[in-house]
């Protein structure tokens, strides 16, 4: 069973990122989390699954 891949929002002043464990981005696959992590003070680093 998958419960979801692990990644890290990195919030910058112009921008949100989403990087797998591997280091490869995948901003594409969580959109939504990174429009989201716009609201969030830049320098900001959020660690989850999703």
């Amino acid at each position: 069973m998958n419960d979801g891949d692990r990644a890290v929002l990195h919030r910058t002043a112009e921008t949100g990122r989403i990087h797998a464990r591997s280091g490869r981005e995948t901003t594409a696959a969580g959109m939504d989390i990174a429009v989201a992590g716009m609201q969030l003070p830049p320098g900001t680093v959020l660690d989850g699954v999703m």
